[in-house]
């Protein structure tokens, strides 16, 4: 572990990352769903002198706190 940190190796990873949703304004939401998810390779046919395949999917949900008109309750999943 410590010979592999501690020498320069080059790390090239290729992505694909999606993004759905739908709320009532994409700065500050009031309401709605949001959706994300990531996928990452690397190995030698990136060029790359790591291997490793990662996958990250989340989701945010808004909406109206019930007594308080003008706050939001937000929530959050990653996995």
């Amino acid at each position: 572990t410590i010979a592999a940190v501690s020498t320069a190796r080059r790390l090239a990873p290729v992505a694909l990352v999606g993004n759905t949703g739908n709320v009532d304004d994409p700065l500050s939401p009031r309401r709605g769903l949001l959706g994300r998810f990531e996928l990452e390779h690397a190995s030698a046919f990136t060029l790359s002198q790591f291997r490793y395949n990662r996958a990250l999917a989340g989701v945010s949900y808004y909406r109206p706190a019930p007594v308080l008109r003008s706050v939001t309750l937000a929530g959050r999943l990653r996995g």
